[in-house]
């Protein structure tokens, strides 16, 4: 999340975070990669959609308070308009003719008091104005300096279009739509002002800033859910495309009608610098083609399993992933890498381990395709309950409606694999050279068949040969 991030409101933010969790549909994949495109190509103009929003501070302000209150009618009596013009002609008429010796002051006292009783009426209604949106202000300059920015472009992919109409949809630009309810809201913030309340006594003025918003949420309401939602989409395509930016050599994946299929051709972790990182091809074909993946300690395992999670997710989201090719069907991605012991749940790894296990039969009893990463099948429990249970799983995935890799450090899982038929075996391997550990992170079929859990554990002081039998 924090190496898409590129989003600079509240709102960008949330939807980078949920559309990660909750990817969208494939169409939408795919009208999103000419636009991530497009974008990626113009640097300048997202950063100039950037500069227009953090210029102004406090722009990350709740965003939902100030969109309820938007949407929400204030519905004034019809009257009151009447009253804004008549009022306040009557008040300041009476006290020029009191201070010209025409009137008794006394008289001055009645259309003032009158003003007074309405104000007390809608002063409720306009203090709860100035709560929901006194914090909105800067946040409305950020919108209009990123509305501003969208206008002025040029864009030819068909998302990015489209997505620009929403702003052009009225006679007046949205830039200046929302230009007029800052302005509005500027002089309601303010209030707390002691001849804001000399000037309200004669002119009413709440009740003229409560009119003059009502009239603009009547106006303007409807479109500007749609604003906001738009440049939220903007927010997240620009993140997506920086990405894209910042690393020319990834490319985009592209989808197949089979379900079960994923191939990429140097396929690597993109969180892994350029000079470090090490890229394998990779290929499963198959439903219920189950890749039991051994390999020593620290010779990648886990790393590869994150690699392909990883690049599913970006490919998921419309954005550029890194390989030099990626080709993937239609399928739920499910993960168990992670999971941990809980005292607050009173639940133990091994515990949580088979709650995700149980998530991913459920889902596999509602038939959707899924390809499945797990790592190191049920650590937390003795070695003989451990190969039992691997085992048994590992055969019913393999005639289940999915595909996909299992990491373990049990030679006996790669027992299971039929010689062609649904279980391959692949590894990962390390090689000891002078007392020193190296590995090339090179995925390799077959067996793993180098293991340093011994040099290591000597290395660290542990002294196995005192463990070995005596002549």
């Amino acid at each position: 999340f924090q190496w898409l991030n590129r989003t600079v409101t509240r709102g960008g933010e949330q939807l980078l975070a949920k559309e990660l969790l909750y990817p969208p549909d494939l169409t939408q994949v795919k009208q999103r990669q000419p636009a991530i495109d497009e974008l990626s190509a113009d640097p300048n103009w997202a950063q100039q959609f950037q500069a227009g929003a953090l210029a102004h501070k406090g722009h990350n302000a709740d965003i939902k308070t100030f969109i309820d209150w938007v949407i929400k009618p204030t519905n004034l009596p019809g009257w009151f308009r009447l009253a804004i013009f008549t009022l306040p002609l009557i008040a300041v008429g009476l006290t020029t003719a009191y201070f010209m010796g025409m009137l008794s002051g006394y008289l001055v006292l009645i259309p003032l008091t009158v003003n007074g009783l309405l104000l007390s009426r809608v002063q409720p209604l306009a203090q709860d104005t100035y709560n929901q949106t006194h914090r909105s202000i800067n946040t409305l300059k950020a919108y209009e300096a990123m509305i501003n920015c969208i206008e002025n472009s040029d864009f030819r992919s068909g998302l990015l279009v489209e997505l620009r109409k929403s702003f052009l949809d009225k006679n007046e630009k949205a830039s200046v739509t929302i230009l007029q309810l800052k302005n509005i809201l500027s002089r309601i913030e303010v209030r707390n002002n002691f001849l804001y309340w000399l000037f309200n006594a004669y002119f009413l003025l709440d009740l003229i800033w409560l009119i003059q918003s009502e009239r603009w949420k009547s106006q303007h309401s409807e479109y500007v859910v749609r604003w906001f939602d738009s440049i939220r989409q903007y927010e997240l395509l620009i993140s997506l495309s920086s990405s894209a930016y910042s690393h020319p050599h990834f490319v985009f994946p592209s989808w197949v009608e089979h379900s079960y299929y994923f191939k990429a051709g140097a396929l690597g972790h993109p969180l892994i610098p350029e000079k470090e990182r090490v890229t394998n091809d990779f290929s499963l074909e198959k439903k219920g083609s189950v890749v039991i993946l051994t390999g020593s300690n620290m010779s990648g395992k886990s790393t590869y399993l994150r690699t392909l999670g990883v690049n599913i997710v970006l490919a998921k989201l419309g954005a550029s992933v890194c390989a030099k090719d990626l080709q993937l069907g239609t399928f739920n991605l499910f993960t168990s890498m992670r999971t941990t012991d809980s005292l607050e749940q009173h639940v133990s790894s091994f515990y949580a381990e088979l709650e995700r296990i149980r998530q991913l039969i459920g889902l596999l009893e509602e038939k959707k395709p899924t390809l499945f990463l797990l790592d190191e099948l049920l650590k937390g429990t003795n070695s003989h309950d451990r190969n039992l249970g691997s085992a048994a799983l590992v055969k019913q995935l393999s005639n289940a409606t999915a595909f996909g890799l299992i990491s373990t450090h049990d030679l006996a899982l790669g027992e299971l694999s039929n010689g062609g038929g649904n279980i391959v075996n692949l590894s990962f391997n390390s090689r000891l050279s002078n007392g020193k550990l190296t590995f090339d992170y090179k995925l390799r079929p077959g067996l793993c068949n180098s293991f340093n859990a011994t040099d290591l554990m000597e290395q660290m002081g542990i002294n196995l040969q005192s463990e070995q039998p005596q002549p």
